[in-house]
């Protein structure tokens, strides 16, 4: 170990359901880690592990993109999503198999 506290998979795990599924703030989500588990994150881990789990996911997500290519049939849609009161798009493509 090189740093004074390392985390495991699990608490990186947490961080990013929160932030990706439960939708918590990032200030939100490294309180409620170190309220619930003890484990005192900054935001900047908070933020780091959901840049390494997108990175991980990259394979998938681009093969998920291809497949979406090839569908006879697709859905699409936007959602607004408010960030810092700045209205921002969420865009999905879908099929019954594939989002």
């Amino acid at each position: 170990m090189t740093a004074p506290t390392q985390y495991g998979p699990g608490v990186h795990a947490l961080a990013v359901y929160q932030l990706v599924h439960q939708h918590v703030p990032s200030l939100r989500t490294a309180t409620g880690a170190a309220d619930l588990h003890g484990a005192h994150l900054s935001e900047g881990f908070v933020h780091a592990a959901l840049l390494r789990a997108a990175a991980a996911l990259l394979p998938f997500s681009e093969r998920v993109v291809a497949l979406l290519q090839l569908a006879d049939v697709a859905h699409f849609d936007e959602s607004g999503i408010r960030v810092s009161s700045s209205l921002h798009w969420v865009h999905v493509a879908c099929t019954t198999r594939l989002t």
